[in-house]
């Protein structure tokens, strides 16, 4: 076999890997799959784990990866796109929350059309002790949220710089349970007064629309707490 088509094999082998990971993953949550089960579904051999990823838990952080790489490289194109168009003045807030919030529900679809697979993998994730999910939200994503976070300083100069962390650990948090959560979920229980809004129709952009609203009030709320 050619050096070219030797190549070819190893990245053949370490995306099926990724694939299998994450659809056990997906289906059993991070600590059950064991490295024969994904090996046996990906159909390589076992010790192909450790020579792409070192471990076991270089898979995992691989596969979390993967994901974590394109939805931050699109919120960064689109976040430099705001901050170019608004030169001078302050950003748009909407638009800054737009940013965060589309890329991640949109990956999520499209990464996953014919099922919940995405949601439920990144479900799991959250549900994992701290000292698994800490470490590789730091690597992957706080360089970019970093980036939001100065940006939304920009949009909101009056709000002190703590209490916009922590306002955006409650945009985060919302985004992660919209992101993962089933439509009937997120249609809890009403007073009886109204009629139920239809959230298993309700598409992104609907959904994106009312978040902003929602977040942007509270993102501009004067701070109660000095």
């Amino acid at each position: 076999m050619s050096a070219t088509g030797t190549r070819q094999m190893q990245v053949d082998t370490r995306e099926r890997l990724l694939d299998a990971a994450e659809n056990l993953f997906a289906r059993e949550g991070l600590s059950r799959p064991s490295v024969r089960q994904i090996t046996s579904e990906a159909g390589v051999n076992v010790a192909a784990v450790n020579y792409h990823f070192g471990s076991r838990e270089g898979l995992v952080e691989a596969v979390f990866e993967r994901h974590a790489t394109a939805v931050n490289a699109e919120r960064v194109e689109k976040l430099d796109a705001i901050l170019r168009d608004a030169g001078s003045k302050r950003p748009s807030l909407s638009a800054i929350l737009e940013a965060y919030l589309e890329v991640r529900l949109r990956h999520r679809k499209e990464r996953d059309p014919g099922g919940p697979g995405l949601k439920q993998l990144f479900g799991h994730l959250l549900a994992e002790p701290p000292e698994v999910v800490e470490p590789l939200m730091q690597k992957h994503f706080q360089p970019t949220t970093n980036r939001f976070l100065d940006a939304l300083a920009q949009a909101l100069p009056e709000l002190p710089g703590h209490e916009l962390e922590f306002r955006f650990q409650l945009v985060m948090a919302s985004l992660a349970t919209t992101a993962t959560a089933a439509p009937k979920t997120l249609n809890a229980p009403t007073s009886g007064q109204h009629k139920k809004m239809d959230t298993e129709t309700m598409n992104d952009k609907q959904t994106i629309q009312k978040l902003v609203t929602f977040l942007a009030a509270g993102l501009r709320a004067p701070s109660a707490v000095q």
